[in-house]
This record gives C-alpha cells, structure tokens and sequence, in this order.
C-alpha cells in the first residue's frame, strides 16, 4: 500500500518521475532507458515525454500507451539483442540511421538490457549498450561508467579506461574483453567470456588462469565453473586438481537439488535409507546413506577412522537434506550404531 502511494500521483516518488524526461538529447546524443523501435521515434523524443507525462498523471490512458509500449522507449531491447556479429549489426544499419534521424540524434545510450559486464558499442558506436549489471544480483555486479570525450568514447573501470572500438564485432570483441579484463580483473562476467574463449581456441593455460581467477574474486562464482576448471585441468594431465574440482561441483550441484529431491521423497511417503561403508585399499572408509527403493545416494563422506562421531556428521547432513528416513538398514558395526542411536 505505501509502495504504491508513494509511486502514486500525489507521491513523492511519483511526482519526482513526473518531474523527468524519458529521454533526453544532449550534444547530438539521445540518452533512454530502453531502446527506440522506428515506429515510436517517428513521435519524436518532445512528443514521447508528453505522452508518458500525461500517462503517469492519469491524463492519459496507461493501456496502449507510450509508458508501457513493448517498442517504447521505457521497454523495448530490440537494437540491444542483435547479435555482435558485422552481418547482423549491417542488416540493422538503415533502420538505426532512420530512428536517429527521427530522433534528431547521432547516436543512442540506453540501458535496460543487461550486457555481460561491458559496454557494448553497436552498429559503429551508434548505439551504446550501458547496463552492465550493477546490482550484485548479476554475477555481484560491475560498477563501469560511459565516458564521452568529444567524439572519443571509453569505458571507465576502477582500474582505468579502455577506448570503445570504432565497431565491435567477432573480429575484435576478444581483444576488447582483454583490454577490460586488465583494467577490471574482477569482473566476473569478462573472467567467464575469456575462459571460454580461450578454451575453444585451444589455449588451455590461459583458459586456466581466467578460470582460477575467477575463484580468487570475493563474490558467489556459479558452481558450473568447477566443473569447467576440473575439464581444463583434466586436459593439461594434472588429474588431482580435476578430480578436485569435479568433487566441488559434484558437492554442489547435489546441494542444488537437494529440494527437489526432498520433494519427491515426501510426496512419495518417504524414504527407507541404506547405510553401509567400503575401505578403500588402506585410504580410509567412504560411508554412503543411499534410499535404497529409489538408489539414489543421498550423501556420502569417507572418513579416516569408522567411529562413531566421524560418522554421524554424515547422518545430519543428510537428514537435514532430506528429512529423516522411515528406517534404515545397516551393518552391526558398532560405529555405525552409535551414529544412528
């Protein structure tokens, strides 16, 4: 309720909106929150600003409306989704000159559609995609400001500057994410980009140290990334590490679906579980609690010596996961009696 008198007409947030442009022309540019479809700049950016004005005010319908238009400037991604490729950029050409031209403008900056960590630069720096994803939510977000400088635009990392190209396409879109990785080593999306460049051009050290990088920065990484470092490990010859890593993932990606898993069970009446541990040539005993009707192991830890507080963490583990199980089956080992006690 407050959220939305506060957004409201008479609200204080409301009536600052009102007080803004949806766009604005400086210096030949055309600064939007979202993209311009041909069909709305033929309005002009004077008539759009009247137009969502009167919606906000109540003036003007908001149903088929400029405000909420999905070619509006407010929502519309279309010029920023085209691919970075010269073909697709040069098939847009004509439509973008004829949307500036309505607009008056040489060149767009908008936002709204999320880049992977950069500044993107389309059609000759004609458009410029700003919305790098500040919020940690994405990949724990990327602080990067657009700096015009006459005719010269660059992006601004906390490590410095990198010159936007002249035209970003396949042919130097690598160089570009080399030049922002050394001034933003941090950034997780251009860390991810090169270690998989790198891997699909067959350069496996580099694809490692953009992989280990990416577990050095301070932020919550996607877990997939184990499981890409362990590939790029397994194909230098250097097995622990991979197995390692794969371990990680494995970890992880069980810790993921865990819910759903628990869900299933539930909705099923339950669980009967299987405990039960293997010696592994003098390396210590793996212990696994498996739901024996399904096979499915639930959790699994091998420990150095069968007692029982080396094997009870496991036991927690899992029922913390998946809820306790109606019974379990198990060896007399005194160990394992303890545990389940």
């Amino acid at each position: 309720v407050y959220k939305r008198q506060a957004f409201g007409i008479k609200g204080r947030y409301g009536k600052w909106i009102r007080g803004h442009n949806a766009a604005v022309l400086i210096n030949d540019i055309v600064f939007s929150h979202g993209d311009w479809s041909e069909e709305i700049s033929r309005l002009g950016i004077e008539e759009v600003n009247q137009r969502v004005r009167d919606e906000l005010s109540g003036e003007l319908p908001l149903q088929d409306g400029i405000a909420f238009h999905l070619k509006g400037p407010l929502q519309y991604r279309g010029l920023a989704e085209v691919q970075l490729t010269r073909d697709q950029q040069e098939g847009f050409d004509d439509r973008v000159n004829r949307i500036l031209a309505n607009l008056g403008a040489k060149r767009m900056v908008v936002g709204h559609t999320v880049t992977r960590g950069t500044i993107e630069p389309r059609f000759g720096g004609k458009h410029i995609s700003v919305d790098v994803g500040m919020n940690e939510l994405y990949n724990g977000g990327h602080q990067v400001a657009l700096v015009i400088e006459a005719d010269a635009l660059y992006a601004a990392h906390f490590g410095g500057k990198v010159e936007l190209p002249a035209f970003l396409d396949q042919q130097n879109y690598f160089d570009y994410l080399e030049k922002v990785a050394a001034v933003d080593p941090e950034n997780i999306n251009v860390q991810q980009s090169l270690a998989e460049e790198y891997a699909a051009r067959g350069d496996l050290e580099k694809a490692r140290l953009a992989a280990e990088r990416l577990f050095r920065i301070d932020k919550a990484m996607p877990f997939r990334y184990r499981r890409i470092l362990g590939d790029l490990y397994r194909m230098l010859g250097d097995e622990p590490k991979a197995l390692e890593q794969y371990s990680v993932y494995f970890e992880e990606l069980h810790a993921e679906r865990a819910p759903a898993l628990r869900a299933y069970l539930e909705e099923r009446g339950g669980w009967f579980g299987h405990l039960d541990g293997t010696t592994e040539l003098g390396r210590g005993t793996l212990f696994a609690v498996m739901a024996g009707k399904h096979q499915w192991i639930l959790g699994a830890r091998k420990v150095t010596t069968e007692r029982t507080d080396t094997v009870l963490p496991l036991l927690e583990e899992v029922v913390a996961r998946f809820g306790a199980p109606l019974a379990m089956i198990r060896d007399l080992g005194r160990a394992v009696r303890g545990a389940l006690e």
